[in-house]
């Protein structure tokens, strides 16, 4: 489609595994997402789904095909080429933050990619900004503004690492488990909370998720990745329709 903010045609990629046949981790993948879709992705384990991701992100080079951004070629670009236009969270809390900055330092490095911006973040405006940022998600977290990343919970870092992937307004968010590694209670507030930002920011993401109930319950299209390839891709009044039971008949 014209519109779409990332669309893959044909994709493959091949992982060689020493005595064993080669795996066969995308098969031809065609996909677009268009601008403000909010896709959740599932699929069994080893399915291809964090390939995919990968492959995306540019962990990953594909064996074939072609992966476009906003109507440009990144197919051979590297990770820090393609961060200009993604953000990502990953599903350990500890991936997405740096541990011995402050909440506050945490933020800024995400804010700004200046270096003279990040060493004088102190002296400017976005103190506040982060304060009421903060204080929005209602976790307290405007109270660690001082604290270095590693002192906070599994729950709060994570929070953080959220905020920081969104502050960049990015073309893309990847969201990669990111509440699987949570307890229940704090698993549904970080998915309340990913669910506000991608709305109130008109943002366009692609999420992996195990969790049947927000697969549901979240975005409005879904996708199963099974053996490599895109199974089902519901959007819509399709998606809003399903139900639990319908969706596990897809794994069958």
């Amino acid at each position: 489609m014209t519109n779409a903010v990332l669309t893959m045609t044909n994709v493959n990629k091949v992982f060689l595994q020493a005595d064993l046949p080669p795996k066969h981790s995308l098969k031809n993948i065609n996909l677009a997402i268009h601008p403000n879709d909010f896709i959740v992705v599932i699929g069994n384990n080893g399915a291809g789904k964090s390939t995919l991701l990968n492959t995306i992100a540019g962990n990953l080079r594909a064996d074939s095909g072609q992966t476009k951004i906003n109507h440009q070629d990144v197919t051979k670009q590297s990770i820090s080429k393609r961060a200009q236009f993604i953000a990502r969270v990953f599903q350990d809390p500890k991936s997405g933050t740096a541990s011995e900055l402050t909440v506050a330092q945490n933020l800024t490095l995400a804010h700004s990619t200046n270096y003279w911006s990040f060493h004088k973040f102190q002296n400017s405006t976005e103190l506040v900004q982060f304060e009421t940022l903060l204080a929005s998600v209602d976790m307290g977290l405007e109270k660690f503004m001082n604290t270095q990343v590693k002192f906070l919970s599994g729950g709060q870092r994570q929070v953080v690492s959220l905020l920081m992937a969104t502050l960049s307004q990015p073309e893309l968010l990847l969201l990669d488990e990111h509440t699987a590694a949570l307890d229940p209670k704090t698993s549904a507030k970080v998915m309340e909370l990913t669910n506000q930002l991608i709305t109130q920011q008109q943002l366009t993401s692609l999420m992996i998720t195990h969790n049947m109930e927000d697969a549901l319950k979240y975005g409005n299209r879904l996708i199963m990745v099974q053996d490599g390839q895109i199974t089902h891709d519901v959007a819509g009044p399709a998606k809003q329709q399903l139900t639990q039971a319908e969706l596990l008949t897809w794994f069958n």
